[in-house]
């Protein structure tokens, strides 16, 4: 059985690109971001913008 892979805030930012992972920032402080998991190999929330 193959274990998950350790998912870090490097790997999201590489993976993202920088302008990316800081535009989620600001959705998440914001509170745009409801209810963020992890399903097997994807990150999964909703997302609501006013």
């Amino acid at each position: 059985m193959s274990t998950m892979p350790t998912l870090t805030e490097q790997i999201i930012r590489t993976f993202v690109g920088e302008q990316n992972f800081q535009q989620g920032q600001h959705h998440v402080r914001d509170g745009a971001i409801v209810n963020p998991e992890r399903q097997v190999m994807a990150l999964k929330a909703y997302c609501y913008f006013i």
